[in-house]
């Protein structure tokens, strides 16, 4: 069988006589693309048209949810919010330990070093211990700032 394909005064000829089915559909799709590629409009066209259909494609298969897996959906965010709320209670725990002992352990370390005479080094020991407070607060923050940014 011999396929006649006109485009704006050009003829091609497929010949498909002795050709599996798979190697007719890879010479046509290579015919097509070959023609799409060269022409610039054809080719916006038709990444517009592909765009626009898997954009449709994934608007419809996120509309089409069940009523089960909204069920299931929702019993997530349930156990989410439940972990969420423990994991907070058990972190305000630890962060007034945390202070606590950061405290006390501040207060020993000027301690010794005032008496040893080193004055100079209470600055160091009160910003190492500072430091050492401020990443209970300042790493969660991270972590919050970084799941916003990917979410």
């Amino acid at each position: 069988m011999e396929i006649l394909i006109i485009n704006k005064n050009q003829k091609t000829i497929l010949n498909w006589k002795h050709k599996s089915i798979k190697q007719k559909c890879d010479d046509s799709l290579n015919e097509i693309t070959n023609k799409i590629s060269k022409n610039k409009i054809a080719k916006g066209s038709f990444i517009f048209i592909l765009a626009s259909m898997m954009y449709s494609q994934v608007k419809a298969s996120s509309l089409g949810q069940d009523a089960q897996e909204v069920a299931n959906s929702k019993a997530l965010v349930d156990t989410t919010a439940k972990l969420t709320h423990a994991g907070n209670a058990i972190f305000g725990i630890v962060q007034t330990v945390g202070y606590w002992l950061i405290l006390i352990m501040c207060i020993i370390e000027i301690l010794k070093c005032l008496m040893q005479g080193d004055t100079k080094s209470i600055a160091k020991v009160m910003m190492k211990f500072g430091l050492a407070y401020a990443s209970f607060y300042l790493f969660p923050w991270i972590l919050d700032l970084i799941r916003t940014v990917f979410s």
